[in-house]
């Protein structure tokens, strides 16, 4: 039992090693990522703004050219921040927390039947110390029986 509890436990820390390895590389790749997007928004953004800026001043007023490029500016950094944060997982962590869930579950039912005997245990204490007292209880009348059965003698 105490094997097969080990390999339980075992197999739930390789899972959660290897669930906790991919987490990491998924978290380096969006890191990645969105360290990529940010910096080619502001490469392209500054070469970009002054180019619409000199653009649309010719047909706007200088605020509204502004503003345009404000907007602008907006929609591209929300494209790269959703394209950064679509890292969905694969097909291996899946199985990887389906070992998980089965060992979870396994050390559940190991726990209980643990505790089952554990407590068989216990009950089986609680009977025998009974049994003990009242053996003690009746030990004054054998010690009065023992030594009427001398006097007589």
């Amino acid at each position: 039992m105490n094997q097969e509890l080990s390999n339980k436990i075992h197999l739930l820390i390789r899972s959660e090693k290897a669930l906790f390895k991919l987490e990491m590389q998924k978290k380096g790749r969006q890191v990645v990522l969105t360290t990529i997007a940010v910096l080619a928004i502001l490469a392209s953004l500054a070469t970009l703004n002054l180019a619409f800026y000199l653009y649309f001043e010719t047909m706007l007023t200088p605020l509204g050219a502004a503003a345009t490029l404000s907007v602008v500016n907006l929609v591209i950094a929300i494209i790269f921040f959703v394209l950064a944060s679509q890292q969905g997982l694969s097909k291996e962590a899946e199985s990887i927390y389906e070992v998980r869930e089965y060992a979870l579950n396994e050390l559940s039912l190991e726990y209980q039947h643990v505790k089952e005997e554990a407590t068989e245990i216990r009950n089986s204490f609680s009977k025998v110390s009974a049994g003990f007292s009242a053996v003690k209880a009746l030990a004054p009348l054998i010690q009065m029986f023992v030594h009427s059965r001398k006097k007589g003698k």
